[in-house]
């Protein structure tokens, strides 16, 4: 996580390839809202097949549970919406 304050706070997620051919890893941001809210989410690296993956988009996501006021307890469900494409 990077960030001053829970407004601005980036967040990185891997995405992996269930067949193995390689993962990429993209920016989500702001973090706050991926527990609910919307935000943005930008392809930064890729391995294997995806090396030279770049995309970007939004998302839109909701709290499933948790309590807000003890982070690593909540779960939530994410919908990424955007395009991406290989060089």
């Amino acid at each position: 996580m990077r960030g001053n304050t829970p407004a601005d706070a980036e967040g990185k997620r891997l995405l992996t390839c269930a067949d193995g051919s390689g993962s990429a890893t993209a920016l989500v941001l702001p973090l706050e809202s991926e527990h609910g809210g919307t935000g943005s989410w930008r392809i930064i690296s890729g391995t294997g097949d995806y090396a030279k993956l770049r995309g970007r988009g939004t998302f839109r996501s909701v709290r499933t549970s948790g309590d807000p006021a003890n982070f690593e307890s909540i779960t939530f469900r994410s919908t990424w919406a955007g395009v991406a494409d290989r060089d």
